[in-house]
């Protein structure tokens, strides 16, 4: 079930549905300059 919305792909029976891919899963780049900002506050913080 999660996999087909992850990925997409045929879905029910004889696979005549399909199902767009909404993928859940995984880091954004939005994301991953967040994470960059807390780690860059968090040493900063650290140092003297």
């Amino acid at each position: 079930y999660s996999a087909i919305h992850q990925f997409g792909g045929q879905a029910g029976r004889e696979h005549k549905a399909t199902i767009p891919a909404r993928p859940y899963l995984g880091v954004s780049d939005d994301d991953v300059a967040a994470i960059l900002e807390i780690i860059e506050d968090a040493f900063a913080a650290r140092q003297p």
